[in-house]
């Protein structure tokens, strides 16, 4: 059915809000620490997503619009940072895959183009997408013959576009929904066993997309604190959100008179995983274990060390340590004396960051 959803099968995660004091041991098993080699070619600006493939770390910085290669243990590979107007170059990149059937690493621009390079960086080729939508976002594989893409588009309009690799053709559209309600959506998409899985920022509502649509996967019911939008009256005009919607979503965050939204969303074998953002300056975790059914919210752990999520798998959780973190975790039971030392002797000012990879 093109374009299908079904909002039955629900899967009701209840959780708490109370925070709690919870060691970072408490939640992994183990800890290791990498930190990425500083040279004047490899200095990152900003991490905004981590792909870990073929035992290779891929970090999409967004503020250079480029990725960055490093080994396992951190060592700089190289990067693909190509803005301009030549061969193989692009004004700005909004996203990135890696196309694991053809080895291959995908940028996405928002003017809707894919710009293709091997996996050490070399160019291969640029396809354009189908247009509808103008203003491409976010994109990932749903198999290897299909990809996903998400945009922020008007009510009367489809946000989410699946595309035939082998046509480049649009061959299933669906999700209209009031642009206010996207605005501030940004980490859509996650990957579980294989499946797809999407949410948008004010809904604690996960979709499993398939080729023929998307069906309601499972729900964050947080009791008292539950996110109730209709109480706001966000919903705008068929047009484009204006200035003036979009200023008032932001007031009632920062007052506090909605207290969060929904930042990032993900799962494991052990956890369902989400990051609220209160206040537009709070970054809380929220861990709920499938086996007891306990659910464990917090800033920071008992240790002091904030947690967040670049990549969340079965094999990692992988998160930048801030700098005002490090001393924290350099004095946890999780992580070897060897990485300790590698802790003590950084310089986030000017070093690049480090990341910890949890298990």
């Amino acid at each position: 059915m093109p374009g299908g959803k079904n909002e039955e099968a629900l899967q009701i995660i209840k959780a708490s809000l109370n925070e709690v004091n919870i060691s970072i041991s408490d939640l992994f098993e183990s800890a290791r620490v990498v930190p990425l080699e500083t040279t004047d070619n490899s200095l990152i600006m900003s991490l905004k997503k981590i792909i870990y493939y073929n035992n290779q770390l891929y970090i999409f910085d967004d503020k250079l619009s480029g990725v960055f290669i490093f080994d396992k243990n951190g060592k700089f590979i190289n990067k693909i940072v190509r803005v301009g107007q030549g061969e193989g170059e692009y004004t700005l990149i909004y996203d990135f895959v890696i196309n694991e059937a053809e080895n291959q690493i995908e940028m996405l621009s928002p003017f809707g183009a894919i710009y293709c390079y091997d996996l050490e960086g070399a160019f291969l080729k640029k396809y354009n997408l189908p247009s509808p939508p103008p203003n491409y976002q976010r994109m990932e594989f749903l198999d290897a013959k299909h990809i996903i893409t998400w945009s922020h588009v008007t009510s009367d309009e489809n946000g989410l576009s699946i595309l035939s690799r082998t046509t480049n053709s649009t061959i299933n559209s669906f999700w209209k929904n009031d642009m206010i309600m996207n605005m501030l959506t940004n980490n859509v998409f996650y990957k579980y066993n294989d499946d797809l899985y999407f949410n948008i920022c004010l809904s604690g509502k996960i979709y499993k997309i398939t080729l023929g649509g998307y069906a309601l996967a499972y729900e964050w019911n947080l009791g008292k604190d539950d996110l109730n939008i209709g109480k706001y009256k966000l919903v705008s005009r068929k047009d484009i959100a204006t200035n003036e919607d979009i200023n008032r979503l932001r007031r009632l965050l920062e007052k506090g008179e909605m207290p969060f939204y929904f930042f990032k969303q993900g799962q494991t074998d052990r956890y369902y995983y989400t990051q609220l953002f209160f206040n537009l300056k709070t970054m809380k975790n929220l861990f709920y274990d499938k086996k007891t059914g306990k659910s464990f919210f917090f800033e920071k752990t008992k240790e002091g060390i904030g947690i967040d999520p670049l990549l969340i798998s079965n094999d990692y959780l992988i998160s930048e340590i801030k700098q005002s973190d490090i001393q924290y975790l350099a004095n946890s039971k999780i992580i070897t004396k060897e990485d300790r030392k590698k802790l003590i002797v950084h310089n986030r000012e000017e070093e690049n960051p480090i990341l910890v990879l949890y298990k």
